[in-house]
């Protein structure tokens, strides 16, 4: 498969990252951030291998004055065969992660909220 880069992204208006929608953020006096939190399972192919993954992802669906962004992050991911040695210690990373963002998010003014 081929990617092409050169259109990829043609609108150099939108943020690229959170951590740009942070920076913007302050302006857009109306800006608010609903995450949603997911294990995500996956198999990845490589060259002569398959990796069986567990992703815990975070989807951020932004509203800065009516105008909707999502973003997708990973907070942390381990292979499916290493579930019951890894997954609470992931689980701490992603949510040491997340606690980075949202103290991000507050000191941005940036209204954060979960369903």
């Amino acid at each position: 498969m081929t990617v092409k880069f050169e259109y990829l992204h043609e609108d150099t208006t939108q943020a690229m990252t959170i951590y740009d929608f942070i920076v913007d953020a302050s302006d857009c006096p109306e800006v608010s951030v609903e995450p949603a939190l997911e294990w995500v399972s996956a198999v990845e192919h490589f060259a002569s291998q398959d990796s069986r993954t567990i992703f815990l992802m975070a989807n951020f669906r932004i509203d800065c004055q009516g105008k909707i962004t999502r973003y997708e992050r990973c907070l942390a991911c381990y292979p499916v065969e290493s579930d019951h040695e890894e997954r609470q210690k992931k689980i701490t990373i992603a949510n040491q992660r997340l606690k980075l963002l949202y103290e991000e998010f507050e000191q941005a003014a940036i209204y954060c909220f979960l369903k």
